[in-house]
């Protein structure tokens, strides 16, 4: 179950339902991103770049650890915790596993790749894979 706020639980299927009509609520308004929640799963592939940004251990333990202020096992545990959670959760309420290449359309190393030039790898997908920025039934 998951918890909201003070007063409601929900369970596991109700969860998804609402995650998919959140998520498919943006999908169909356009321009926007959305990070995690399964959204390239929830997402029709041909409206959507599926982007997978993956890092060597040693890379997001430094990044948290300068983020954070924590330690190295701090770091480290809490990467490990939160990887687990996500795949868990993916695998649990889509039914795939999170590293399937097959599940992205483009899958981003940011260990030696600065943050513009990331964006400049994104843009030039954007063009290639011609996302409608708004549905046609949304246009009047």
């Amino acid at each position: 179950m998951l918890y909201l706020g003070r007063t409601r639980f929900l369970l596991a299927d109700e969860y998804v339902h609402h995650l998919t009509k959140v998520i498919g609520t943006i999908g169909e308004q356009g321009g926007a991103i959305v990070i995690g929640r399964g959204a390239n799963l929830i997402l029709p592939p041909d409206d959507t770049l599926r982007v997978r940004f993956i890092a060597p251990m040693e890379t997001k333990i430094r990044n948290i650890m300068r983020e954070f202020g924590l330690t190295e096992e701090d770091a480290k545990k809490q990467i490990l915790l939160k990887e687990a959670e996500r795949k868990d959760s993916v695998r649990k309420n889509f039914k795939v596993d999170i590293e399937d290449p097959i599940n992205y359309d483009l899958i981003i190393n940011t260990e030696s790749l600065g943050t513009e030039n990331i964006v400049g790898i994104i843009k030039s997908a954007l063009k290639f894979k011609k996302i409608p920025s708004r549905r046609k039934t949304d246009l009047k």
